[in-house]
This record gives structure tokens, sequence and C-alpha cells, in this order.
């Protein structure tokens, strides 16, 4: 068997330099040799089950794999990388069904974070100029601590929940990483409302934004545990390809928080900035119940043994009588024995070594955003409100593309491992699909602008009115630019994929050097340019220069997981 299929893949690859041009022909020579392969194969006494299951596997596989590597050929000769995409992107795909079943659930889920902030901004807008710009510094540092933990938490935790080969081995990478969420959010918030004065000052706030911004940003800070729980039940959902349960999830938070923001900010509480806070941390907190909630109930998957403040009265409890089904099989929900579920510190520290690009990669990216609004707070009260209604308009964008992400990263590494090939063709849909969605967000983005920047605002003082002009004169610019950063966001998202972390973290601190170098130039050289050259060295060399990086990855470098070495 192994000789006859051995000789058949040579058959094929000598057919396929030979008779590139004629398909048919080649097809027809294909379709004996399987033939013959199946025969032998079944011959074979010893191994009949196994070489009639692999022998059909490939009558059906091969035909299509010659077809799809002669037409990847013709695209290599005869095309560039992004004129393959925008051809892959003509032609349709096989992986169309199973990307859309896993991005349009994925679409709620990642939405909820971006939905809370342009909610928050669209109300605050509603208290006045100063109100809006103290929520910049205070968005900065929470979205800091937010996007620097957000990977470990969720892309590790799916890397490891994927991997898992049992349920046992699943429930134990989410109780790790339940258990380094909770001990990291609590040192945080102890440390945050500490120096959370000396923090907003260091981030340039001025002594009439300070009031505003310490009540925000310490009702925010509160929620971090529940933020990083959400994140790590996120990350075990996707590792077990559901993305429809952190749909329902998010949508529930979403829609608790548009309900609490008007009732805590202007009725009877007239809580204001504050109010924006504590109903962003309410929604936050309830939506980590039902996610604790659903890893008890789907004992599938994970059990309640998950939850790490469970496992030893669980463990009583099994010790006590081991539940039985009523076929008379144990119950999904036993319980590890004391030595199999205690962690070690080789636990932890194997935990944050498998984390340790993501988390480099993460503290250089949130580092720029952060300069950025740093800066901007210290142009005056028009410059950081216009910064923080660009951002938030902008990320909306982003996180409406980000289920193509989410959907790249959890089919990358499964067509990996069955062949790199199928993995190269996964990533060409991906990204075609990825411009194609970018395209069109940022052309309705920009033809609807005049429409909904307004909204985000209600008081028609000079400041504000001044501070939409200067929010809309960045956003007509950085839309243009939109498609790169996502492409960029998809490259990541198929490298995070099959665990490709090194290359990835290496280009982006790179890239925010370089950004960060630039930031200083147009401060010194520009500084008419105003807070609008802190976007245009963000798009124009921040992500120009990771998209440069990732192409060459994905398409000439051999050290590539993309390329069959």
């Amino acid at each position: 068997e192994l000789l006859a299929r051995k000789l058949l893949r040579r058959r094929m690859a000598g057919a396929q330099v030979k008779c590139c041009d004629d398909s048919a022909d080649a097809a027809a020579a294909f379709t004996p040799d399987i033939t013959s392969a199946q025969s032998f194969a079944a011959g074979d006494a010893t191994s009949s089950a196994v070489g009639a299951q692999e022998s059909s596997t490939e009558q059906v596989a091969l035909p299509i794999a010659v077809g799809d590597r002669r037409a990847e050929g013709e695209s290599q000769e005869s095309r560039g990388p992004f004129q393959s995409i925008v051809a892959i992107l003509r032609q349709g795909s096989r992986f169309d069904r199973e990307i859309v079943a896993l991005a349009l659930p994925a679409l709620g889920a990642v939405l909820v974070d971006p939905f809370l902030s342009l909610v928050d901004t669209a109300f605050v807008g509603r208290l006045g100029a100063v109100e809006l710009a103290a929520m910049g510094p205070c968005g900065a540092l929470f979205n800091f601590i937010f996007s620097t933990w957000a990977p470990l938490f969720t892309i590790s935790t799916a890397v490891l929940v994927g991997r898992a080969t049992s349920r046992s081995e699943r429930t134990r990478a989410v109780r790790l990483a339940l258990s380094v969420a909770w001990t990291v959010s609590v040192f945080l918030v102890g440390a945050s409302l500490i120096f959370s004065r000396a923090l907003l000052t260091m981030m340039g706030t001025s002594a009439e934004m300070m009031p505003h911004g310490m009540r925000y940003f310490v009702l925010r800070i509160f929620a971090l545990p529940a933020v990083f729980t959400i994140l790590v039940c996120d990350g075990a959902h996707r590792g077990v390809h559901n993305t429809r349960i952190p749909f329902v999830i998010s949508a529930l938070v979403g829609a608790i928080n548009l309900v609490l923001d008007p009732l805590l900010m202007f009725t009877s509480f007239r809580m204001g900035l504050g109010g924006a806070a504590a109903a962003t941390s309410t929604a936050q907190y309830i939506g980590m119940v039902m996610y604790l909630r659903r890893l008890h109930r789907d004992s599938g998957n994970f059990g309640l043994e998950a939850i790490p403040i469970f496992r030893k009265v669980l463990r009583h409890s099994a010790n006590a009588h081991t539940p039985q089904k009523a076929d008379g099989v144990t119950d999904l929900l036993r319980v590890e024995d004391s030595e199999s579920s205690a962690f070690t510190r080789s636990d932890f520290l194997h935990y944050f070594r498998t984390s340790g690009a993501l988390l480099v990669r993460q503290v250089s990216n949130v580092l720029v955003w952060t300069v950025m609004a740093s800066v901007a707070t210290r142009m005056g009260v028009t410059a950081v409100g216009a910064h923080q209604l660009a951002l938030s308009v902008y990320m909306m964008l982003a996180f409406a593309h980000d289920p193509l992400c989410v959907s790249g990263q959890i089919l990358s590494g499964k067509y990996l491992s069955q062949s790199v090939y199928m993995a190269r063709l996964l990533a060409k849909r991906q990204l075609a699909l990825s411009l194609s969605l970018a395209l069109t967000l940022s052309g309705s983005a920009q033809l609807l602008l005049p429409v909904y920047m307004p909204l985000l605002t209600s008081t028609a003082t000079v400041e504000t009115l001044a501070i939409l002009r200067e929010a809309k004169k960045i956003l007509r610019f950085a839309l243009c630019l939109f498609p790169v950063c996502a492409l960029v966001w998809e490259f990541d998202a198929l490298f995070y994929g099959v665990a490709d972390y090194g290359f990835n973290a290496a280009t982006l601190v790179l890239a925010s050097i370089l950004a960060l170098i630039g930031v200083f130039v147009v401060l010194r050289v520009f500084p008419a340019a105003g807070v609008r050259g802190l976007w245009a060295v963000l798009t124009c060399v921040y992500f120009l220069f990771r998209l440069f990086g990732h192409t060459f990855r994905f398409f000439k470098s051999t050290r590539s997981p993309f390329i069959a070495n």
C-alpha cells in the first residue's frame, strides 16, 4: 500500500509539471492510479480497514488538491501577493461556510467592548466638553491594562483548550487561566487605586478634568476581575469552536449597559461621568456571572470544576458519591483527585512562557496608543476630545471586522494540522474576505460620517463644535487607510492560530519604535499638524511597516508556518 501511494504521488507531481495547461487530461491520468491504489490497499489482509479508509480519503481529496495546486502555481508565477488575494476573492472558496459559521456569532462577542465605549462616549458627550475630554486619559489607561492582558487570556486560553485532547485537560487549562486572571486582576486593581491620581497626572490630565477623570477611572478599574474572567471564558469557547455563546452573552451585556447608562447618569441618581463607569462595570460583572454559569452547565466540554473556587467543594462531594447517568455511565462532572488538580509553580511559569511573546507584543502595541492619548491630552480639550471621538468610531469599525480574525485564528490551526497547503489556501481566503469587508466598512463610514458624528454629542457649544470638526478631519484621513489596518489584524490572527508569535512580536516592537520616533518628529517639525499628525504616524508608519513584514513572512519567508520546508 505504501509503495503504491508513493508511486501515485510521484506520478501526480510529474503530471502537475507536464500537464499544467490541460486539466482534463491530467484528471483522466490520475483516475486509474487512484483506482489501482485502492485495489492494492484492499488486497492487504493485515490493514484492510485502515487502507480502505485512507484510500477513500485520497479518492476524494487528491483530484481537488491537484487542481488547486496547479491554480496556485499559476497565480504565483503571474500575480503578486495582493493580486492573488483579489483573484481568490472573485473565485469563491470551499471555506466560506465554515468561516461564516464562526465569524457571524463572533461579531457580537468582539463588539462588546467597543460598543460599551461608544455608548459611554455618546452619553458623556451630552454632559459637556470637559467630561468628554476627561474620558480620554481614563480610557487610555484602562485600555492599556485591558489590551495588554487581553491576548494572554483570550488567545493563550483558546490555544491551550484547542490543543487539549480530553475534557480533563480542557478543564485544567481553563482553571489555570482563571487562576492567573483573578490573581493578576486583584493586583492591578490595588495598584491602580493607589496610584490613580499619579497615573492621570502622568497622562497630562488638567486640574479641570481631574475630578471627573478620577471618578470614572476608579469605578471602571473595579470591573477588572470581571473583564479578565470574560476574556478567559471567551478564549475557552473559541478553543472548542463555539462562538455562539460569547455572542449571546455579549449582546446581553451591551443591552444592560445601554439601559443603565442613562439611568445612572441623568435620572434621580445623577452620577454624571461616574454613572457611565458604574453602568459599564455593572454590566461586565453580570456578564462574568453568565459566563461562569455557562462553564458550570457545559459538562461536555468543561464542567463546574473548571471554576477554581468550586474545585474543593466538588472534590469533597465526589468522594461522598459518584453520580451515575441513567445508562450507568459515570457522569461527566467527575472531579479529578487532588494531586492531578493542584497547580505547581512550573504550571504558571509554563503558562507565562508560552504567552511571553504575546505579552511583549501587546505592551509595545498599547504603548503606542497610550502615548498618542497622552500627547493629545497635552494639546488641550479640543484635541483630546476629537481624538476620543475618532478613536471610538475607529475601534468600533475595527471590532466589526474582528470576527474574520476570530475565524482565521481558529481555522488556521485546524487546517495546518492537516497540511500546510490547506492552511495556506484558507489564509488566502481569509485575507481576501478581510480586504473586501474593510473596504465596505471604510466606504460606508466615510459616506455616513455627517450622519453619525453629530449623534455622539448634543450640546452645541463652541468647544463641542470644534471637537466635531477636528474628529471629522481625523476620520476622513484614517478611514482611507483602514483596509491596511484590517489586513494587518488578519495576518496577526492567522499567525496566532498557528502559534507563530515570535516574528509577530519582533515586527510590532520595531514598528512601535518607529512610530514613537515619528510622533517626536511630528511634534518637533510639524507642530501645526496637531492630533491629525499623530493619526498620520499611526496609520502610515505603524501599520504599513507591519503589513510589509507580514506579507514577507507569509509569501516569501522560508521560516513561515504557511510555507512547506
